[in-house]
């Protein structure tokens, strides 16, 4: 009975401590992991989900401000990858990997931005024309409202003043890389302002990111042989116990993942009513979310399926094991 009541404090250990293990070493498996950021399918999928969501917030936004649909959320994504494509996002953050991974940590971080000033203009023009292009005729009424609004507000519409394809024209004939000379090929991030304390977090979890996922899946198997010895025997119980263990304190891992997304797709109405949102472009950004989350939830779903697998196939094992009684009979 004592065994019992002890094993029994053990389980209640592992039930609290396995989300809080899996959820860290989840974390350490991916965005706390230097090799994360040159996983080149990784960097695809983050890159697909932030230029989905940079289009969807900026249509979104501007709908908001001007209630009208004046830009297109898929032209913006397309410029944005344009912008910045996945091979580029991935050659810069090998780059930055290369240079946090140093010992000590250094005082300054250079991330190399050509690129992005190169494909600059040509994105800055494409999306304007768009712009320019959905833009119909002012009425009276609207034309007033802007003129007396001195500009500070959205243009939703073209004054009489002007000609839609006088506007285009001189968009093409605008050099925008006469504005783009200015910004230098490399940008600084100064990291000197961290904290001694912080930058000697930030190196342990870089250095020894291996040592530190080993440890606490060590910790809980050894919690988990820990059950095992208090009971000791019979080996039917043994199984059980351990069996036990592993399922209970797996399970809430398995459905984290399933849980998260279902709950969010259950409240996008709620919200979009709430907020006065398109269901659709709320759908969208929930899916770039998602995105994000899931390279920490899907790990931990494989934990739970992992370990639950085990614990019910010790269960059961226990339950096909005979006593010592039925063996002798």
């Amino acid at each position: 009975m004592i065994r019992k009541f002890f094993a029994s404090i053990i389980v209640f250990l592992i039930l609290i401590v396995a989300p809080i293990f899996s959820l860290f070493y989840a974390l350490l498996d991916s965005y706390l992991s230097p090799d994360f950021y040159t996983d080149e399918k990784v960097i695809e999928e983050v890159h697909d989900a932030l230029t989905t969501y940079l289009g969807v917030a900026m249509e979104e936004g501007i709908r908001q401000q001007t209630g009208e649909d004046l830009v297109d959320g898929e032209e913006i994504t397309e410029q944005v990858g344009n912008l910045v494509s996945s091979e580029t996002l991935l050659e810069t953050s090998e780059d930055i990997m290369s240079q946090l991974t140093q010992v000590p940590l250094p005082d300054m971080i250079e991330i190399d931005v050509t690129t992005i000033k190169e494909n600059l203009p040509e994105v800055m023009t494409t999306l304007l024309e768009g712009y320019v292009d959905n833009l119909q005729d002012c009425t009276e009424e609207e034309e007033a409202a802007l003129l007396e609004s001195g500009g500070e507000d959205f243009p939703t519409c073209i004054p009489s003043l002007f000609d839609k394809e006088a506007i285009m024209g001189q968009l093409d004939a605008v050099d925008l890389s006469s504005y783009t000379d200015s910004i230098p090929d490399r940008t600084a991030l100064d990291l000197s302002v961290i904290p001694q304390e912080a930058r000697t977090v930030i190196e342990v979890i870089i250095q020894q990111n291996t040592l530190l996922k080993a440890g606490m899946l060590a910790t809980y198997l050894i919690l988990v042989a820990l059950v095992a010895l208090i009971i000791w025997k019979p080996l039917k119980s043994v199984l059980k116990w351990t069996g036990n263990a592993f399922f209970w304190s797996a399970i809430p891992l398995a459905v984290t993942h399933l849980m998260i997304k279902s709950s969010g797709e259950l409240s996008i109405p709620n919200i979009a009513e709430n907020a006065g949102i398109d269901p659709e472009i709320l759908q969208e950004s929930l899916a770039s979310m998602m995105a994000f989350i899931g390279f920490v939830t899907e790990k931990m779903m494989w934990h739970g399926i992992i370990f639950s697998s085990i614990g019910a196939v010790l269960f059961i094992a226990g339950i096909i094991v005979k006593a010592p009684k039925e063996e002798s009979k």
